[in-house]
């Protein structure tokens, strides 16, 4: 099967712990990758986390009554100098490479570690990763900072302020580099 990201910001090695990914929120983007950083929206406090949306899908008799699961409390992706909640473990899709809505084929979503649009998504705050998708040349303990022109991804810096966490090695011939979250 082909995998989701075009060119996927994380690869698959992963050290951290259960307690510090965060599986409350959904993104407001219908289709989002994998290993973009993000941070909350203002969201009703008193909303239920997992409540029920009701949405006609493409084809569907107006008769017909589809439940979705809709979760009210939102992530978007982090913009400059901000500082992220965290960054997100799976991407988000509605359709597969193929234009197949996953709706229809539950199968594949943890397969391909896709989670459809409105469903929670696992954050993590804080563990080690390989990422792609950040600017300059990290090298060990080299630190990262949002970047400032493109959403959701990262800067080398030597910046404390807003710091999102350091790299552990230089990036490789396929540009991905250890890079160890601390927010």
């Amino acid at each position: 099967m082909a995998a989701q990201s075009a060119s996927p910001n994380l690869k698959p090695f992963r050290q951290y712990d259960t307690n510090d990914v965060i599986n409350l929120f959904a993104h407001v983007s219908g289709s989002v990758n994998a290993g973009t950083f993000v941070i909350p929206t203002v969201a009703d406090p008193d909303a239920v986390p997992q409540g029920f949306a009701s949405t006609s899908l493409e084809g569907t008799p107006s008769r017909a009554y589809s439940a979705r699961p809709s979760n009210p409390w939102k992530v978007r992706t982090a913009t400059s100098g901000e500082l992220p909640l965290g960054v997100m473990l799976n991407d988000v899709r509605e359709t597969n490479n193929y234009g197949e809505r996953y709706i229809y084929r539950q199968d594949e979503l943890g397969a391909l570690d896709v989670i459809l649009s409105g469903n929670s998504v696992p954050i993590l705050t804080r563990g080690i990763v390989e990422l792609n998708g950040f600017s300059g040349d990290p090298g060990p303990t080299s630190g990262a900072v949002m970047h400032n022109t493109v959403e959701g991804k990262l800067q080398v810096s030597a910046s404390t302020t807003n710091r999102v966490g350091r790299f552990l090695t230089s990036s490789g011939a396929d540009g991905y580099a250890l890079f160890k979250i601390e927010l």
